[in-house]
């Protein structure tokens, strides 16, 4: 299953109400998925870096925000291609984050099991970022 967030300074109320919906439906295949792949096109520099965070372990409660049980961050300073292992759990998420003031032109692709499952391109200015949520859950929507 899958969430998409998207923070585009002016737009956070929206984003907020909107990633509440935005789940959608898990897949039916009976075999949850071993691993994630998150590929990052970015030109960030050493001086201007992008934080990616990644997690496997998390909930999300009926407010959309996800609350995190452990967390890697990464810094981002150009591409980035990275495998992780997934759970039991079958859950995974990647936060893109612009914590500087200028603006970056980025690309979150995001594959399961080397199905690409999210590919997100847009300009992140301060505080902007690109979230994906995947949750496995076998038999279908929950």
């Amino acid at each position: 299953m899958e969430q998409l967030g998207v923070n585009i300074p002016g737009a956070r109320s929206l984003l907020t109400a909107a990633a509440a919906l935005l789940w959608v439906g898990c897949t039916e295949n009976e075999d949850p998925p071993v691993s994630e792949t998150v590929i990052i096109e970015a030109s960030a520099s050493v001086e201007m870096p992008l934080l990616l965070t990644v997690s496997t372990s998390f909930e999300v409660p009926t407010t959309g925000e996800v609350i995190y049980n452990n967390i890697d961050s990464i810094t981002i300073t150009g591409n980035y291609n990275d495998q992780f292992s997934l759970n039991s759990e079958a859950r995974f998420t990647a936060k893109l984050l612009n914590e500087h003031g200028t603006e970056e032109g980025v690309r979150l692709s995001v594959l399961i099991d080397a199905g690409k499952e999210y590919d997100e391109r847009v300009v992140l200015g301060q505080g902007g970022f690109l979230q994906y949520v995947y949750r496995f859950q076998s038999g279908g929507i929950f």
